[in-house]
């Protein structure tokens, strides 16, 4: 996938606080943060249990952070929130033993980067760069630009996410004008995004797809 959490969470740093379900908790217990690595105890799984690493969102008596790196089963980097997903890491302040969550909107993301990459007329599915030699739909390890797409799979995610969030709250809550506003920023950031491939598998760039054009193959 092209973008994760913490892409989600830069776009709305409430998200983690006010959209959460139970079945995609990953870990919860007691964090103790100090000198910018966060120590977990009393938790029902570990980060390596939960394959919590770079990129997951841990809420810590409810203040979202980044997870930067994971250190050990029970230990990770962490920073507040950066203003791009390659930053400087930005150090939280130390205090005592607090409770903690990790929900992850890893199943909404995967929703919209297989959109993403049908959009591109890549195969979801496929694998290997070259794939598109025998006529065949590219795979997506032809991306050349992952980062290139990231903004529009986060925006997509966050459709889809609070699309499932206002079901409950009817179309005119302000869940649903949220899921609104989303599919319409995915549609212009749709406009101007672009897919960079390598469709030979020699690492250069064979092709440039839009994504706002509908790609078409011969049957």
């Amino acid at each position: 996938m092209f973008a994760h959490d913490r892409d989600l969470l830069a776009l709305e740093p409430n998200l983690f606080r006010d959209v959460a379900w139970l079945g995609q908790r990953r870990s919860a217990g007691n964090a103790t943060p100090s000198g910018g690595e966060v120590s977990i105890s009393s938790f029902d799984l570990s980060f390596e249990d939960a394959g919590i690493d770079a990129g997951f969102v841990i809420l810590i008596d409810s203040v979202p952070y980044e997870v930067i790196e994971r250190l050990t089963a029970t230990t990770a980097t962490i920073s507040r929130v950066r203003e791009e997903a390659e930053g400087d890491v930005v150090t939280p302040p130390d205090f005592a033993s607090r409770p903690y969550s990790v929900h992850s909107m890893r199943p909404q993301i995967a929703l919209a980067h297989r959109r993403v990459l049908r959009m591109a007329g890549i195969d979801p599915d496929g694998a290997e760069p070259g794939a598109g030699v025998e006529g065949e739909a590219p795979g997506e390890a032809s991306v050349l630009n992952p980062d290139g797409l990231r903004h529009i799979e986060a925006l997509g995610a966050l459709a889809i996410i609070y699309s499932a969030a206002a079901a409950l709250s009817g179309p005119d809550s302000a869940l649903a004008a949220r899921s609104a506003m989303y599919r319409q920023r995915f549609g212009e950031e749709r406009q101007q995004a672009f897919a960079v491939l390598d469709l030979d598998g020699d690492g250069e760039a064979d092709a440039t797809r839009r994504l706002s054009v509908l790609p078409m193959r011969r049957a």
